[in-house]
C-alpha cells in the first residue's frame, strides 16, 4: 500500500515560496555587493595604516556573515514542498543539501485544524498549519 502511494504522481504540488521578489533581486544584488566590498578593501589595503586595518576588519567582520546568511536564504528559498495525492493524502517534503527532496510526514486533508499565513518582506508569505495525526 505504501509503496503504491510512492508511485502515484501527485495531483497538486505546492513549492513554497516560489519563484518571488527575493529571487529576481537577490541574486545580482549579493553580487553587486561583493563586488563593490572587494573593490572598496583593495584601496584600503593599499594605504597600509592601522586605522584603514581596523576599518578592514570591520567591514569583514559585519559583511561576510550577512553574505553567509544571504547565500543561504537564496539558496534554500524553495525548501518546501507539498503534494497532494488522489486519496487526499499530503506528502510534507524539505530539500537536503543536494538538492534532493526528503519525505518528513504526511496527512490526510481532514487533519488539518488550522492554516494561518502571514506576510513577510520581498513579496513572501508564512504559510503555518496545525496537523492532528500526522503520519512520520
Amino acid at each position: 500500500m505504501k509503496l503504491e502511494l510512492l508511485l502515484d504522481k501527485p495531483k497538486f504540488t505546492l513549492m513554497f515560496p516560489y519563484k518571488n521578489q527575493f529571487n529576481r533581486v537577490g541574486g545580482p544584488f549579493m553580487i553587486s555587493l561583493s563586488v563593490m566590498i572587494l573593490w572598496i578593501l583593495k584601496h584600503l589595503i593599499s594605504y597600509n595604516t592601522d586605522f584603514t586595518d581596523k576599518i578592514i576588519i570591520a567591514i569583514v567582520l559585519i559583511y561576510v556573515p550577512l553574505l553567509l546568511w544571504f547565500m543561504g536564504y537564496y539558496l534554500f528559498i524553495n525548501g518546501v514542498k507539498l503534494e497532494v495525492h488522489k486519496n487526499n493524502t499530503i506528502q510534507y517534503y524539505t530539500y537536503s543539501s543536494r538538492g534532493l527532496s526528503v519525505l518528513h510526514y504526511q496527512f490526510k486533508l481532514q487533519d488539518i485544524e488550522q492554516i494561518t499565513i502571514k506576510k513577510r518582506p520581498f513579496n513572501c508569505a508564512k504559510l503555518t498549519m496545525k496537523i492532528r495525526n500526522p503520519i512520520f
